[in-house]
């Protein structure tokens, strides 16, 4: 930051005891012109665009016009309707809210106010009394730090009554450099030091949660071959809260995948994989793709083995594989491949409601004949010829079914 001057090297303020909520002491308010105010290239309301930035160009964002051209863009694409009505309600009634700084003139809270300001003073046809705003300067003694910034920005933003809409991604970033900052072997205390600084709606075990889900983002990221490319995964943080629970589920052995009565029949965690995030990477509809997941509560497709040999040949008959990892942020396209991989999963999942029914009762069927084993008084023959009718039929649909 030091190709920046400092604002009160450069104006006077018209007020030197403004007060805000969350900060002791007072701040300055100035009248400045738009023209001294940098956008914030440590906004996290950006992280994971601007981490592929660096991923991409192999330089950070700062304050030159390439950068700062960057972050305008990003702030003309986030949500360009809700910019649209912010715009006409500052031509109508002016800045209502100052702009918040540090005492370079970088932005803490007011990114897309600053931009929407500065597409107004461009307009010819517009009044040029927006070329100077009101701006309140934090004083804090001395430089800001990068890292000090992103805090402000997240007190500014998210600690607000109404705070800003990050995408969801945006947010997982943000929790997770926090996280790497602290250098801390206590996982328990660090978790409870970033839940502080994210505000009072983030507890411990919610950051913990957003930690282990985002290893999940990270092993799918890997998997498709394109580590660290957050903005990937912006349409699909949901799927991974459901993936992650079922993955820790089955290690954990809660949910029991392997059905098999053959005990050399295991479940093949590796494929399962496979399956749900390749119907990830095509952004498989969220409420299927619960369904295809069995939880605690309920059984899923990929609850029987046979389930899930059969999808992942279907797959690779649409060369599903192939789609995935050479374009990993695109949804299948071909209408017919789609259509074939939508009936499958359809007819897998019509069935396995029913199939469990009959595993459930095998299951009952086993318990019930391990008790007879342990009887160890005589059986009476009538008794014995019942026990033969049972196992008799037992005989034919096992045979029935094998045919």
């Amino acid at each position: 930051m030091s190709e920046l001057k400092k604002l009160e090297l450069l104006c006077e303020p018209i007020k030197n005891d403004v007060q805000l909520p969350d900060f002791k002491g007072s701040h300055k308010l100035y009248h400045l012109p738009i023209k001294l105010l940098k956008f914030n290239p440590f906004n996290d309301r950006f992280a994971a665009e601007i981490h592929e930035y660096k991923r991409k160009y192999g330089s950070e964002l700062r304050f030159d016009d390439v950068s700062q051209k960057y972050l305008i863009k990003l702030l003309i694409q986030e949500n360009p309707a809700k910019n649209k009505n912010t715009k006409e309600d500052i031509k109508k009634k002016g800045l209502l809210n100052p702009i918040i700084v540090e005492n370079h003139g970088i932005v803490i809270d007011g990114n897309r106010r600053l931009m929407i300001l500065r597409d107004i003073v461009l307009d010819p046809k517009e009044n040029k009394k927006f070329s100077n705003v009101p701006v309140i300067v934090l004083e804090e003694g001395g430089d800001m730090s990068e890292f000090r910034i992103r805090e402000l920005e997240t007190i500014f933003n998210i600690w607000a009554d109404e705070p800003l809409e990050y995408n969801p991604i945006n947010i997982y970033v943000k929790i997770i450099r926090l996280l790497e900052n602290e250098d801390i072997e206590d996982e328990n205390l660090k978790f409870s030091i970033v839940a502080d600084k994210m505000g009072v709606k983030y507890t411990p075990k919610k950051i913990n949660e957003y930690y282990k889900t985002f290893q999940t983002m990270k092993d799918y990221l890997i998997f498709l071959k394109c580590p660290g490319q957050y903005t990937l995964l912006k349409q699909r943080i949901d799927h991974f809260g459901i993936i992650r629970k079922f993955m820790q589920n089955t290690e954990d052995g809660i949910i029991n995948i392997d059905y098999s009565m053959n005990p050399s029949d295991f479940f093949n965690k590796n494929q399962i994989r496979k399956i749900v995030y390749y119907l990830t990477s095509i952004l498989w509809e969220g409420k299927a793709f619960r369904k295809i997941l069995p939880t605690q509560k309920r059984q899923g497709l990929l609850s029987f083995k046979k389930n899930v040999d059969f999808l992942w040949n279907e797959m690779k008959e649409i060369d599903l594989e192939e789609h995935c990892l050479k374009n990993p942020s695109q949804i299948l396209s071909d209408t017919n491949k789609l259509n074939r991989l939508k009936e499958t999963i359809r007819k897998l999942s019509s069935t396995t409601t029913v199939e469990f029914d009959v595993l459930k009762l095998v299951e009952t069927i086993e318990k019930k004949t391990f008790s007879l084993e342990r009887i160890e008084t005589e059986i009476d023959s009538d008794f014995q010829n019942r026990l033969k009718m049972i196992i008799s039929k037992l005989q034919k649909i096992v045979i029935n079914n094998d045919k």
